[in-house]
């Protein structure tokens, strides 16, 4: 099944506010007031969008930029992320090192303040996710 296929089916019945509309874009919109908040997130898991042999500064660049597309496409400059990080158990520290070194570059670049996020190991591949506010 396609993957905007399971978003109809599954998750877009859940999908009640305004600002999601209808699960049918990348971002959503939040009302916060008179202004309005942009949400994206985009997930990067190792052997579906990358290889185990892209340097780890290849892949934190993708995921900074894949996120800030999704922002810029609507108007809106990108501000905050949130972080989610499986590690692959026994994967060399020396590359977690180089992937959060150009992480940091990256989000310094488009002025993005990390705010927080999840961390934890994974049993597989590397799985990252970035969600990003503007």
């Amino acid at each position: 099944m396609a993957e905007r296929v399971w978003i109809a089916k599954y998750f877009a019945p859940a999908a009640v506010s305004p600002g999601a509309a209808g699960l049918l874009d990348d971002v959503a919109e939040l009302a916060t007031g008179s202004d309005a908040r942009i949400v994206t997130t985009d997930a990067l898991i190792e052997a579906v969008h990358f290889l185990r042999s892209d340097p780890p500064e290849t892949v934190a660049r993708k995921l900074v930029r894949v996120n800030v597309s999704d922002i810029l496409a609507k108007g809106a400059r990108p501000s905050e992320a949130l972080l989610t990080l499986a590690w692959p158990q026994g994967r060399d520290e020396a590359e977690l090192a180089r992937f959060a070194e150009a992480l940091t570059d990256e989000l310094e670049h488009w002025n993005i303040q990390l705010l927080g996020g999840d961390t934890t190991s994974s049993p597989g591949g590397l799985f990252l996710s970035l969600t990003l506010t503007g």
